[in-house]
């Protein structure tokens, strides 16, 4: 697991962190909430960030939310449904962007939704 400077955890509605989990600067992970009409009366949502997702600078994760295994989700966006396995989000909400598994192929490295680059060299 690795924390980086800034990382807020509010651990009232209960927070899980898988194995290999990183938050990266200024992640802030909330766990509760109010309405305006009453600071008082709060509900509360467990958030769950499996097992190698990486969660990049300054974004925020809402209660309630799973951020499914080797997820990631970009820099400075908020999280207010759950993230899947192997995808990318980003945004304000965030939304899908990305599938973040590799795809082993003869002449691609990493594949991102339908994008491949070959390396030079590489057989077409």
């Amino acid at each position: 697991m690795f924390f980086n400077r800034g990382v807020f955890l509010d651990t009232k509605g209960g927070v899980h962190l898988g194995n290999s989990v990183a938050l990266a600067e200024d992640v802030r992970i909330f766990t509760h909430t109010h309405s305006e009409a009453s600071h008082i009366a709060r509900t509360y949502g467990r958030v769950v960030v499996e097992d190698y997702a990486k969660i990049y600078a300054g974004a925020t994760i809402m209660p309630g939310v799973t951020v499914g295994s080797q997820a990631i989700v970009a820099a400075g966006s908020m999280v207010n449904q759950n993230v899947p396995p192997n995808m990318v989000v980003a945004g304000t909400p965030a939304g899908s962007s990305a599938n973040a598994k590799p795809k082993a192929t003869k002449a691609t490295h990493w594949t991102i939704s339908g994008f491949s680059e070959n390396r030079p060299g590489d057989p077409a």
